[in-house]
């Protein structure tokens, strides 16, 4: 197993957060891309495997509702300074707290997606544009606390013309809302 470098587990059903944290946190250590993607993964699930973790670059955990900021916490001070891309697609209960472990350790990230994380706004989104430099994309799509006049004064001010931003816009046309992705 220690040549092991890439897991798919996105939606796979039947693997329990037991089994992951039993019987498969001992062949981690080798990981470097990790998909837990729709495996409705627990903050004590992950607290267990992310130690494990020592060469982890590339983490999905998008879809994983419960997860909550301190699991988030814990991956960025533990697994920061290596992750190159992180997908939190969905995942309800991250916050803009996750957004500042996410900008104070994860300075080497270039990939984020944090798409439909309501609890992320534009206090989270500065920080993170702040803290990792290296970032080439942040998906923001359907994170409501989020504003396009937000966005083009930190373009402005940040000179993000490094960053690949993809935010679905609420825009009212002809009286009825709808939303338009605009990159």
């Amino acid at each position: 197993m220690e040549n092991l470098h890439t897991l798919n587990l996105s939606f796979v059903k039947g693997i329990t957060n037991s089994y992951l944290t039993k019987l498969l946190s001992p062949f981690f250590n080798c990981i470097r891309t990790l998909n837990l993607a729709g495996g409705s993964r627990s903050d004590t699930c992950l607290s267990s495997i992310i130690p494990h973790c020592h060469q982890i670059q590339h983490l999905s955990l998008a879809w994983n509702t419960s997860l909550s900021d301190a699991s988030i916490n814990k991956i960025a001070s533990v697994c920061g300074d290596r992750l190159r891309t992180l997908d939190l697609t969905n995942c309800e209960k991250v916050s803009d707290k996750s957004m500042s472990s996410i900008a104070k350790y994860c300075i080497k990230l270039r990939e984020l997606r944090v798409s439909y994380c309501r609890g992320v706004s534009e206090i989270g989104v500065k920080s993170v544009i702040e803290g990792c430099e290296g970032l080439k994309l942040l998906d923001l799509v359907g994170c409501l606390g989020v504003d396009r006049c937000f966005l083009l004064k930190c373009n402005e001010e940040f000179e993000l013309g490094r960053l690949d931003l993809r935010v679905i816009y609420r825009r009212a046309a002809e009286g009825a809302p709808s939303w338009v992705e605009e990159n």
